[in-house]
């Protein structure tokens, strides 16, 4: 685990940049939060080898989102930075997000459960597809299993029991999987 001034655990991946913005070391990126109009009050953003950028300013470039950070200045520099993901400290994302919302840090490799206490397998990946996250369970029972993330359906997260709580009746309405 990487440790600075804080730990990687600390930090959520909020965007990733997709290449220079002009010639002023101006970056575009593509936003990965579910409000997308939170990104603009994210002052500090890090990259993944711990470096720290201010960030400057924040604008809209067609659909997406560009910005300004301290210590880029030119093309080239900017450059540099392409494909690279950008985090935020978790703490501050806290403050943004809506209480009923989970980061998909929060469920990967944690079990799921039914809130009878049934184990359903252990979260493996979230992808997201548009209209909904799609959540991907590993499971002994199911072969390929999956159901979208509509709402209503991870009633929470067990932090000390590493588990996330599903209501058993909502998920088996969303579920797919492939018969073994």
């Amino acid at each position: 685990m990487m440790c600075y001034n804080f730990c990687m655990e600390d930090l959520i991946s909020v965007a990733i940049i997709r290449k220079p913005q002009g010639v002023r070391g101006e970056l575009r990126l593509s936003v990965f939060l579910d409000n997308e109009s939170d990104f603009p009050k994210l002052k500090k953003l890090y990259l993944s080898n711990g470096d720290a950028f201010d960030v400057e300013r924040v604008f809209k470039v067609g659909g997406d989102y560009a910005i300004k950070i301290n210590g880029v200045s030119t093309f080239e520099e900017a450059n540099k930075l392409k494909n690279q993901e950008l985090f935020a400290m978790r703490s501050d994302i806290e403050k943004l997000k809506n209480p009923n919302d989970f980061f998909i840090a929060d469920l990967l490799n944690k079990t799921a459960r039914f809130e009878n206490g049934e184990i359903v397998g252990v979260i493996d990946d979230v992808e997201n597809y548009g209209a909904s996250d799609i959540v991907f369970i590993k499971s002994k029972k199911y072969h390929n299993l999956s159901f979208a993330n509509i709402g209503g359906i991870i009633l929470g997260i067990d932090k000390e029991k590493q588990e996330v709580i599903l209501d058993a009746d909502k998920f088996k309405q969303v579920c797919v999987f492939d018969e073994q």
